[in-house]
């Protein structure tokens, strides 16, 4: 359009040639006459070019004010600080760090008689883990966060990373009131290849929704679960961990080969053991971590539940070097590090075979709890193991031969 009013502005002055391709709109009273040769004369009358004249003042007015304009944008646009990465990275999740219940270790009756059940089931993450119930696993990565600000020259940046992780935290549990939890119910899950015995955490009762309706009604350690995801929506693993898009609350009693060796065991605890005074008070959750494949999850930190101010106003602990638990063992002793080897072993079989005919089929497997091996058993397996294989080579070898010498 802007090439057509110019063409008009030099047509009021006289004559001007334009391809019969040219396509514009004319609003002022013209002569328009056509030639054989493509060219088209416009003519106007006087008080046309003066109102063409004055028409070409107003757009060039109407120029200088866009100039302006858009110069004015790219200076504000200068002013304004650059990012140049065009999406946030994202955030790095890792198995060694996790925010958990724990039973606050004055209750040392309830860790003793858990602790009792891990052991007589032979738990193979009895030095690893305290008696826990994962809320956020795995949890993110600080240390690969401050990695990352060390690159972008950020300072203070194991203390900030930590301090900002654990005041979202604290935003989350400050609207959740200290409950009662009691471990009153065993459970399980598993199938051919897996089996795990359990404790439920009965958080007793059901709270309602503020501003809901029907179905509206959360127990208190769903509630702050959910909460807790609101603060850290990229870690959701356990909410949809198994497809069921559904938290699934549980204390690790241990694990099994199979779902009928975890079923075994429970019915064998049922048998042994009273859960009636299995309860403590929950009152804050815990940030752990553990270092390295053999390491412990120790206390990184500890936030507190609820509006009241508990160690400090703030409502959280942060412990620069961890703590450990007190009635954690303090080694890992041969056959904790075994069943732990053995566990590690099978998930790492299950993943690289699973759909396998190997693997649909199972094993067959007596009733009855498991019952672990001994080291003198478990090497006396592998001598077996060995002199097969040994076994095997040499027929192998000796029908390698035959083959030449035929």
């Amino acid at each position: 359009m802007r090439y057509c009013r110019k063409v008009l502005s030099f047509a009021a002055a006289g004559y001007v040639k334009l391809p019969c391709v040219a396509s514009f709109h004319i609003k002022q009273p013209c002569i328009i006459r056509s030639f054989p040769n493509g060219n088209i004369n416009l003519s106007f009358s006087e008080t046309t070019e003066r109102s063409m004249s004055s028409f070409d003042r107003e757009e060039t007015n109407h120029q200088a004010s866009q100039d302006q304009s858009q110069n004015d944008f790219n200076s504000a646009a200068a002013d304004e600080p650059k990012n140049d990465s065009i999406e946030p990275k994202p955030v790095r999740k890792t198995h060694t760090m996790t925010v958990c219940m724990v039973p606050p270790p004055s209750y040392v009756q309830v860790w003793q008689s858990v602790s009792s059940m891990r052991e007589l089931l032979r738990d193979p993450g009895l030095f690893r883990w305290p008696p826990h119930v994962n809320l956020l696993y795995p949890f993110v990565d600080l240390e690969a966060m401050t990695e990352q600000d060390e690159e972008d020259g950020k300072q203070d940046k194991t203390s900030s990373r930590l301090e900002e992780t654990v005041g979202r935290l604290r935003a989350a549990t400050q609207e959740i009131s200290p409950f009662s939890v009691s471990l009153n119910a065993f459970g399980t899950f598993g199938g051919r290849n897996r089996g795990v015995l359990w404790l439920y955490p009965d958080s007793g009762t059901i709270r309602a929704k503020e501003g809901g309706s029907g179905d509206s009604t959360l127990l208190p350690l769903m509630e702050l679960h959910a909460k807790l995801e609101v603060q850290f929506p990229m870690c959701q693993d356990l909410s949809h961990k198994g497809g069921g898009g559904k938290f699934s609350p549980h204390m690790t009693l241990s694990h099994f080969e199979n779902l009928t060796d975890a079923l075994a065991a429970q019915a064998m605890l049922e048998e042994n053991f009273v859960l009636d005074e299995l309860s403590f008070l929950m009152d804050r959750i815990y940030l752990l971590q553990r270092k390295g494949d053999g390491g412990q999850f120790h206390r990184v930190a500890e936030i507190y539940l609820g509006s009241n101010n508990y160690a400090n106003k703030q409502g959280f602990e942060i412990h620069q070097t961890p703590l450990p638990f007190p009635e954690m063992p303090t080694t890992e002793v041969d056959w904790v590090y075994q069943e732990r080897m053995a566990l590690k072993k099978r998930r790492n079989w299950s993943g690289n075979n699973r759909g396998s005919r190997k693997n649909r089929r199972g094993r067959r497997r007596d009733d009855g709890p498991r019952v672990p091996d001994t080291p003198e058993e478990i090497e006396r397996k592998r001598s077996e193991r060995r002199l097969k294989r040994e076994r095997l080579a040499q027929e192998q070898s000796d029908k390698d031969k035959d083959s030449i010498h035929s």
